[in-house]
């Protein structure tokens, strides 16, 4: 188990891009935020737009009319019907909409600051250095501000409606006032905004006019071509740059992105109809059309098709910091444990990410962490690690080739598949005998669920378990029946079932449409994808792929034990990956017991290939029963050895109702036979008086079950049943 630190934390953030701006966001110098103002707009709503276009243009109307919108050249929308109008947009918000007074609270400094020239940039640098409180004097040589717009008389009334807020700032405005810079000795730090006349030159990224000085430059005297958009950019960055030097902080640090950049934003436009621009005179309900044409560029890929980033209305980058806050707390709830526990761990969303991030992997090395620090309650995977504990108990079995101490192959079905169709199992395994004589058997489980509850202990003893079993039996290739094991139990010789039935098929096969659904365990198998389909090709089947497959498939929610800590996303992640009504074929036992469980249509690669029909998938108990019995019945029929039951086997009557709360609340049959028994057999029973039955209960490990019953015919009813399951630690 490894802490996660810091370094390792930003390195797995920053390979989601979903927080990155839009392509037409981040080509903006003044960043724009155009998905939520083309939003606003395209509801109508113009002063919602117009108060997000403020927020980052502090001379709106001046910029909304003469803004040559670079975001145009980069808009997503470009090559779909053509790119979005934003500077249209704007203006139109500009135009229709209206900004509630405010209040300025402005913080009480005592610095001081000349701005030098009255045009757009020396405006917008005042303007910015006012609202932190800062006390600027702007210095202007003519008698009115506005620079190179005054041979503009409509953009000229835009500026001067602009700067009628420069009254609600310390801002001092000194008309004819030819000021130079070595004259502005008082003051605390100094912008240069003289237009071109004056050219100096600055230090990019911060508008330095030398480094380590208190003078800065912005507008034409530092960039000659400087139009208003970049003179309001320029203007903010040298506001900005002062604002640090006066505080003494450092001017460079976390300003990679400031002014135009490219984004790492990926924008998916596969299906994005072509549409193109808003037809008639741009008024408000063209501004409305408009901006209704914009897709909203985001990165949702992952969330696209993950059942449990849709639960829990986030994505990996978002998410990534609840884990880490839920991990390092001290004290407090640690609320995002239960989401936490409800990811499948499958991996999909690492090869749905255009950065690669495997937001499973994380949250298994989380589970690791919580689980080893006691910061993970047991609960939620108690009853999934006492399944793998009868795996490897009580149903276990490791037997080599009838009539030998070893073995050439040894079939591993894993745990799953004899849970839930024992007779297929043994139909596979005689099939193996007479294929290869040297054939033994492993029934077990190999332990990846111990990963998935983050017991990393449990695992490792299971693995060696089952490696010194493997080398008693003579360390013999492993004929596997799932992915999920075979990429568990590389160690060994693995082979996998369906290369062995390439080789023959046991039975004839009629042609039948399947829709395929890759096991998330092969996803980084594509061999195994292969054969499969390859089988399937063989036995006549006519097969059609899903959205996501391959490398992308979805988790049927059984991985990670998704179904045991939160059965509701479970529910949701079967919905997803099998969406309609045809007819699954799967290669994993879980994936088919859970669609089918879930009311939908699933076969297994195997109940066709070996003509078995298709079952109704077990309940929790049955899985128990299945195990027991395929363990003994193998004893029986293959190795003439004869053991009794482990199980108790008298028959318990219960209604249906009674049957769903018992599924739903991971009660076992077994669990009620050991309450009951021991009631009957030592008398320790209850008679409740109002209805006259008898109630039994029993700690079974961490759990205590309680029984409602009475005796009917050669068993016993029952009409309720509840359980505890708690660790109590002292």
């Amino acid at each position: 188990m490894q802490m996660i630190d810091q370094k390792t934390l930003y390195e797995i953030e920053a390979r989601c891009t979903q927080q990155q701006p839009p392509p037409a966001m981040a080509g903006c110098p003044l960043h724009v935020e155009c998905r939520a103002v083309c939003e606003a707009v395209s509801k109508g709503d113009f002063s919602a737009a117009l108060e997000l276009y403020a927020k980052v243009v502090p001379l709106p109307r001046t910029l909304s009319a003469l803004c040559t919108a670079p975001c145009m050249a980069v808009c997503a929308r470009k090559d779909l019907g053509g790119a979005i109008d934003m500077r249209a947009i704007e203006e139109a918000a500009v135009r229709e909409g209206t900004r509630k007074a405010r209040r300025s609270f402005l913080p009480r400094r005592s610095d001081t600051a000349a701005v030098i020239g009255g045009g757009v940039s020396g405006v917008t640098a005042a303007l910015e250095l006012g609202k932190k409180g800062v006390h600027v004097t702007l210095f202007e040589r003519s008698d009115a501000l506005g620079g190179t717009l005054k041979a503009d008389e409509a953009a000229l009334a835009c500026f001067a409606a602009d700067c009628a807020v420069l009254a609600d700032y310390p801002i001092e405005i000194q008309y004819h006032t030819n000021m130079e810079p070595e004259n502005a000795a008082d003051f605390d730090a100094v912008i240069l905004a003289m237009g071109a006349d004056a050219p100096v030159e600055i230090i990019e990224d911060t508008g330095e006019v030398e480094a380590g000085g208190r003078l800065f430059a912005c507008g034409a005297c530092a960039n000659p071509d400087a139009g208003v958009l970049c003179c309001i950019a320029g203007g903010k960055k040298a506001a900005t740059s002062v604002d640090r030097y006066l505080k003494k902080v450092n001017l460079r640090y976390g300003r990679e992105q400031e002014g135009p950049f490219t984004t790492t934003l990926y924008v998916k436009t596969e299906g994005v109809e072509p549409q193109g621009m808003a037809a008639g005179e741009k008024d408000a309900d063209w501004a409305k059309a408009e901006a209704a044409r914009c897709i909203q560029c985001t990165c949702m890929r992952c969330v696209d098709a993950c059942a449990f980033l849709q639960h829990y209305k986030t994505y990996p980058r978002q998410f990534t910091r609840e884990v880490v806050t839920n991990i390092s707390m001290s004290m407090g709830n640690r609320t995002a444990n239960t989401a936490i526990n409800s990811c499948s761990l499958c991996g999909q969303c690492e090869k749905l990410c255009p950065g690669g991030m495997n937001l499973g992997a994380l949250l298994m090395q989380s589970r690791a962490v919580m689980a080893a620090t006691n910061h993970m309650p047991q609960w939620p995977f108690d009853f999934a690690l006492d399944d793998l504990a009868d795996s490897n108990g009580p149903s276990y079995l490791a037997k080599p080739a009838p009539g030998s101490d070893t073995c050439k192959y040894l079939f591993f079905p894993g745990c799953q598949l004899g849970a839930s169709a024992p007779e297929l199992v043994k139909r596979v395994f005689d099939d193996l005998l007479k294929r290869e004589s040297q054939t033994g058997i492993l029934l077990g489980c190999c332990g990846i669920g111990a990963l998935w509850a983050g017991r990393e202990q449990l695992f490792a003893d299971t693995q060696e378990k089952l490696k010194a079993e493997w080398a008693r039996l003579g360390k013999p290739k492993l004929i596997v029946a799932c992915p999920t094991c075979m990429k568990t139990l590389e160690w060994a010789d693995c082979i996998g079932i369906w290369d062995i039935l390439l080789e023959t098929l046991p039975i004839e096969h009629i042609a039948c449409d399947v829709c395929v659904h890759d096991a998330c365990g092969a996803r980084d198998m594509p061999a195994v994808r292969d054969a499969v389909r390859e089988l399937l090709h063989r036995m006549g089947c006519i097969v059609t792929e899903q959205k996501y497959s391959g490398a992308t498939t979805g988790c049927c929610g059984f991985g990670g034990y998704t179904q045991y800590a939160n059965p509701e996303v479970a529910n949701e992640a079967a919905a997803l990956a099998a969406p309609d009504g045809a007819m699954y074929l799967t290669y994993c036992m879980n994936c088919r017991d859970r669609f089918s469980k879930n009311g939908g249509k699933a076969v297994h690669i195997l109940e066709l290939a070996y003509g078995m029909a298709e079952h109704e998938p077990p309940t929790y108990s049955q899985r128990r029963d299945n195990r027991e019995r395929l363990r003994l019945g193998i004893l029986k029929d293959v190795y003439g050895e004869e053991e009794k039951p482990w199980l108790l086997h008298f028959p318990l009557y219960y209604s249906e109702d009674v049957a769903k709360k018992l599924e739903e609340r991971l009660i076992l049959e077994q669990h009620i036979r050991e309450a009951v028994e021991a009631a009957e057999r030592t008398n320790d029973k209850l008679l409740h008086g109002e209805t006259g039955l008898f109630i039994a209960h029993k700690r079974i490990g961490h759990i205590t079950v309680w029984v409602y019953y009475h005796p009917e015919k050669d068993g016993y009813q029952v009409e309720r049943a509840y359980s505890h399951r708690m660790e109590v630690r002292v």
